[in-house]
């Protein structure tokens, strides 16, 4: 028979507060995927980091225009008696269908 959780709970925490362990955890994820996660966590706080002690230093942000931009010369939107056209006829074809 398995032990109920409300034991194991209270023989972890006696454990804890006598000072025999630190911390527990129950986790789904491997070893491998733990040591690549605090990878990835270690470079992300290292570049929050540097981020942050450049716009302290009072860094400016700048915007380069590769291109400028241009007006058009005609209406964008379409024509749209053309499209009122397009679908009355399609609800005509498809009514008889």
């Amino acid at each position: 028979m398995l032990t109920h959780p409300q034991e194991i709970a209270r023989t972890i925490e006696d454990a804890h507060e006598a000072g025999k362990i630190r911390a527990f955890g129950v986790s789904n994820f491997t070893q491998a995927q733990i040591t690549a996660l605090q990878g990835n966590l270690s470079m992300l706080q290292q570049t929050y980091a540097n981020l942050l002690s450049s716009t302290q230093r009072g860094s400016i942000n700048t915007i380069n225009v590769i291109e400028p931009a241009y007006l058009p010369t005609r209406p964008t939107a379409s024509n749209q008696l053309r499209l009122i056209m397009l679908a009355a006829m399609m609800g005509f074809v498809l009514a008889a269908g």
